[in-house]
């Protein structure tokens, strides 16, 4: 048996998320489609993020098992990559032990979030970016995402359905990069709750309209809870950039 690693590129405009679901259109079901006419047999990935409907990833990582061990990986990337739809590349594939789990054995993700902050938006590269229009206080968006950092309780930050029991989790990174117009946030975790960094986007937003102090965030990840409604960020926005394993 061989269990394959690949690293995946995707625009997600067109998709309802990663994870195969039944009706839709997803990355996850897209790929299993093509590996199973390829290989001849059922194909079922192993994807290291649960990205939602419309987000984007340039690091995605994914494995899977199959029986043969003749298969040339190079063959099969470019197999793929030729029936897959433009949205969708293999960017990197390789074999891995028989333990590894491109899920489990994640370390951290690391996220970015564009946001375009003046007052008209732009045509080209719309589907990648939230615009706001308002002018933004990025001082006190700075201040309250020093906050954040750290290892805490983030339900308050979680939407309904996470899947997951512990919301603790360490938030390594919340760095705001500036270029021009366009604000890139980075967000990197050992693991991130369902729509975690959405929410937390769409809460430092408020907190840069003035409407959030950004010391209240101290009291939000102690309580585990926001008293308060905010916008959560449009998944558009939203880009899984790399996935760590490792030390």
């Amino acid at each position: 048996m061989m269990n394959i690693k690949m690293n995946i590129q995707y625009d997600g405009t067109d998709y309802s998320g990663w994870q195969v679901q039944k009706k839709r259109k997803t990355v996850q079901g897209e790929i299993e489609k093509r590996l199973k006419r390829i290989l001849q047999e059922d194909i079922k990935l192993k994807g290291a993020s649960r990205t939602d409907a419309g987000v984007h990833a340039l690091g995605q990582t994914a494995n899977f098992i199959i029986e043969g061990k003749g298969v040339s990986l190079r063959d099969l990337q470019h197999s793929l990559n030729s029936m897959l739809p433009e949205d969708i590349v293999v960017s990197g594939i390789m074999k891995k032990g028989k333990a590894f789990n491109a899920r489990y054995d994640a370390k951290s993700k690391i996220y970015e979030y564009r946001l375009l902050n003046r007052k008209y938006r732009e045509v080209l590269g719309r589907n990648y970016y939230w615009h706001v229009w308002e002018k933004l206080d990025w001082g006190k968006i700075k201040k309250a995402a020093g906050y954040l950092k750290g290892k805490h309780d983030f339900t308050a930050f979680s939407s309904t359905g996470s899947p997951r029991k512990n919301n603790f989790c360490t938030l390594k990174r919340l760095d705001v990069k500036k270029e021009g117009s366009l604000y890139k946030i980075v967000l990197e975790a050992d693991f991130f709750l369902y729509r975690m960094a959405r929410n937390m986007v769409g809460f430092l937003v408020e907190t840069g309209r003035g409407r959030i102090e950004p010391e209240w965030v101290k009291t939000v990840v102690k309580k585990g809870k926001i008293d308060k409604i905010y916008e959560t960020a449009p998944a558009r926005g939203l880009c899984l950039i790399k996935v760590k394993y490792g030390k």
